[in-house]
This record gives structure tokens, sequence and C-alpha cells, in this order.
């Protein structure tokens, strides 16, 4: 979505057919929780970067998790600083 007067505002509308996603802190931070264990498959996005493959087998920002019970950490996910350049 976007403003046609203020072309700086934009959204992005995500539908989703369950309550699990989440949305980065200023640090690029984020947390899922009450998240059911099991096999998921979760996809990495940013809005100026894209599709976010920080491994060659991340396709389209994909990457295939088995959340166990309790704390799951994904650790850190490095992004080269070259995919926010202005293109």
């Amino acid at each position: 979505m976007s403003c046609s007067i203020h072309p700086w505002q934009e959204g992005w509308l995500v539908a989703l057919n369950h309550p699990y996603f989440a949305t980065s802190d200023e640090t690029g931070r984020f947390k899922i929780e009450n998240l059911p264990v099991g096999a998921w498959e979760f996809q990495l996005w940013q809005e100026k970067a894209g599709y976010l493959a920080a491994r060659p087998e991340w396709k389209r920002g994909r990457i295939k998790l088995k959340i166990r019970p309790g704390e799951n950490d994904l650790g850190v996910i490095k992004v080269s600083p070259s995919v926010f350049a202005d293109k």
C-alpha cells in the first residue's frame, strides 16, 4: 500500500492462515511466541533488500526449521550491507 500524496509512506500487507509471524525491532531482532513444536518453514523478507537469503539453500528467503519444546534460537543471520544500498 502507498500514499499518492506522500510517496515515502507505504505499508505492507501479509495474509496468513495462522497467527505466527514477527516484525523485527530496530536492531533486527524478532521473536515468535507460542509456536507449536514441529517442522516449520519461515520466509525472511525486508522491504528494501527483498527476500533475505543469507545462505545459498535459502531460496526466496525460505528456511526450514524443526521447532522443539522450550527456547529455540535461530542465532545470528548476517546480511551484507550491500543489499540495503540504493540501486
